[in-house]
């Protein structure tokens, strides 16, 4: 069972944002966290990745989460992308280099987020392709 933010997110960014959602066949409840948006991820008809959008009401922050199905646990390209209305683009990896970041399992952005509207994206590079689970309008506004 794998976590949606595995001990070393957590100490990077604060265990406080949200508390696990484990990637399984079932819903997270309440009580680990607020799901407010979810994408699938296909390319050529198979389910690559996830993208969650979860809130906190306590600290007002959002966050959105990519978590591969794709070479889960080996290194490969991804990226996700919050964007807080009035506020910025905020994303992992932070900066803006070709085909995102390797990374193992997941990539997670958090950002403070309290009665403003967000869009969010989450991009995997499969065969030299980039297959993307966004919402691009605005939404989840309060």
């Amino acid at each position: 069972m794998l976590a949606a933010y595995p001990e070393d997110y957590r100490r990077k960014h604060g265990a406080e944002l949200l508390e696990p959602i484990l990637v399984e066949s079932r819903r997270p409840t309440v009580r680990e966290a607020v799901l407010v948006g979810h994408r699938s991820i296909s390319a050529d008809g198979e389910k690559v990745a996830d993208v969650y959008l979860m809130y906190n009401s306590s600290t007002g922050r959002n966050c959105v989460t990519l978590i591969k199905r794709y070479l889960a646990g080996s290194p490969s390209a991804v990226r996700v992308e919050l964007k807080v209305q009035g506020s910025g683009t905020y994303s992992d990896p932070s900066t803006d280099i070709p085909y995102g970041a390797a990374y193992k399992y997941y990539a997670a952005v958090q950002h403070y987020a309290a009665d403003t509207c967000v869009k969010y994206e989450g991009i995997i590079w499969v065969g030299g392709y980039d297959y993307y689970g966004s919402r691009d309008t605005w939404g989840n506004c309060g």
